[in-house]
């Protein structure tokens, strides 16, 4: 045991991290719903698995998500959104990867329903999927504040 306090843990999971980070809050087939997190940050996740042309990661997806299509919806985040309480911030980036913005969208909506009230969420303007993290920490550290109000307003 390395202590802590786990009423206070939070996650934050980017990209590829973001992916099992959300199905570990929302997928109830897991078991966890969030078990032992006081909120979540997902930056740019996966929420939706799609092997459509227009996704560049279906190699990916099929990796993660099944080879079985029909597995699609019932396995993507997005589709246990009404699954767990849980504070959330999503952030996308205005040059996100395909469709990973769309999807960002598309759980603050499903959230949204779920909860009757908008969860956090933000689309860092001028970055890319890869700098919406990097510039942590750095004399551009917007994102790094805002998510420490997150942090510092739920527990």
């Amino acid at each position: 045991m390395h202590g802590g306090d786990p009423d206070r843990l939070f996650l934050i999971g980017h990209s590829a991290g973001g992916t099992p980070m959300t199905s570990y809050v929302f997928d109830p087939k897991l078991g966890y719903l969030g078990q032992y997190a006081a909120g979540a940050v997902l930056v740019s996740g996966r929420l939706r698995a799609d092997v459509s042309p227009e996704n560049p990661n279906d190699k990916g997806v099929r990796a993660y998500f099944s080879t079985d299509a029909a597995l699609y919806d019932q396995r993507s985040p997005v589709s246990h959104a009404a699954c767990s309480n849980i504070p959330i911030f999503i952030v996308t980036a205005e040059y996100e990867n395909p469709l990973l913005d769309v999807y960002g969208i598309e759980m603050a909506y499903q959230l949204s329903l779920a909860r009757r009230k908008a969860p956090r969420y933000r689309q860092m303007r001028g970055h890319t999927h890869m700098s919406v993290v990097a510039h942590f920490n750095s004399s551009e550290d917007a994102q790094g504040h805002k998510i420490l109000d997150f942090l510092e307003n739920n527990f």
